[in-house]
């Protein structure tokens, strides 16, 4: 009796075969690299372990620029 199928459910012809997410119904949208960009200096900026660096390279800025406006060195 081992080897009969059983009774029931029919099982799926895809079973196995399509695991995870499918993309179907999804728009996938593209941005451009001024986008993107931007994006990843924001979560930079608000993360505190980065702080410090920036910080760090504003004074470096500074001390290479000291006739620099005080306004073009953004804080």
């Amino acid at each position: 009796m081992s080897e009969v199928d059983v009774i029931g459910i029919p099982k799926s012809q895809y079973e196995g075969r399509n695991e995870g997410k499918g993309t179907q119904g999804l728009r996938v949208v593209q941005k451009d690299q001024h986008e993107v960009l931007q994006t990843y200096f924001y979560i930079l900026n608000n993360i505190d372990n980065v702080l410090p660096y920036i910080d760090a390279h504003k004074k470096l800025l500074r001390s290479m620029n000291p006739r620099e406006k005080q306004k073009m060195i953004v804080d």
